[in-house]
């Protein structure tokens, strides 16, 4: 059987026998290619991230491939003073590289975009080098969510169950709440958390809720007024009422000259009738 080489890459080739795989193997040291490297890199989603190449600084860069895929895909490339960032349309617009450091700036990160990436770097010296960069994309925490339970209005203020919750396993939930309430508790759970407490106000709650993951945290704010039953109205509520029962007013008023106006005869000549009845009566 003939031997035979298929080159696969640039720093790839397959050989059918022992004596060419071993030929292969001085044909890359030839070459000058440098040992790979994987490197783990974490971004969040909307922001921006950039993935270092790795390549060694004293190195002057006349190639640069960009790749995805097992099949090394480009996405960007540079090459005889020439860059090509819109190869793939999924990227189209949101790449950027950096033709001294070699190092490739994604805009606007996607989930789409977590993945294995292969930068394949040559210098003047045609020596090569190959690194890996696995891209992980989190999620920054989100706002939690407030849910009101309960909010009972006594005389002397009011009674008040919140409860805070997440999305997020495994995070921590604080209260913060002005004015500070006489009496209460904090009951946490798993991604929840609730507050039972009574104010002595009737003055504006202000509540917030806070959400902990390691360095990251979330805030959400509450606000909401508990009158008492004996609470007397604003002149607000006072003008609301005023003017409700004059609108009220008006319209009867309204509605019975209207019906007067209707049934005028009718209503003429039950009068007629009534006074001719109680004028006979008197004779």
């Amino acid at each position: 059987m003939r031997n035979s080489c298929i080159l696969m890459s640039r720093t790839t080739i397959l050989c059918s026998s022992p004596a060419m795989r071993l030929l292969s193997v001085f044909f890359l040291l030839f070459q000058g290619v440098q040992g790979t490297a994987l490197i783990e890199v974490e971004g969040y989603m909307g922001e921006n991230i950039t993935l270092p190449s790795s390549a060694n600084p004293s190195w002057t860069l006349t190639r640069i491939d960009w790749s995805i895929f097992p099949n090394n895909t480009w996405i960007a490339t540079y090459d005889n003073n020439v860059t090509n960032v819109d190869r793939r349309p999924e990227y189209k617009g949101r790449l950027t590289l950096h033709k001294y450091s070699g190092n490739l700036t994604i805009r606007n990160l996607r989930p789409s975009d977590a993945m294995k990436y292969t930068v394949d770097l040559v210098n003047d010296a045609k020596s090569n080098e190959v690194n890996h960069i696995s891209l992980k994309v989190k999620q920054h925490l989100q706002q939690p969510t407030i849910t009101k339970i309960q909010s009972t209005a006594t005389k002397t203020g009011c009674f008040l169950v919140l409860n805070c919750s997440s999305q997020y396993p495994d995070v921590a939930l604080s209260w913060d709440v002005k004015p500070s309430y006489l009496h209460g508790s904090k009951i946490s759970q798993s991604g929840a958390s609730e507050l039972i407490a009574f104010f002595q106000t009737l003055d504006p709650l202000n509540v917030t809720c806070t959400v902990r993951k390691n360095m990251e945290n979330a805030s959400r704010p509450w606000i909401s007024k508990c009158d008492s039953p004996d609470n007397p109205p604003t002149p607000g509520d006072r003008f609301g009422h005023g003017f409700f029962c004059g609108f009220f007013t008006g319209l009867l008023l309204v509605v019975i000259v209207c019906l007067l106006y209707k049934y005028r005869e009718n209503i003429c000549k039950a009068l007629q009738q009534f006074r001719d009845k109680h004028l006979s009566g008197k004779d």
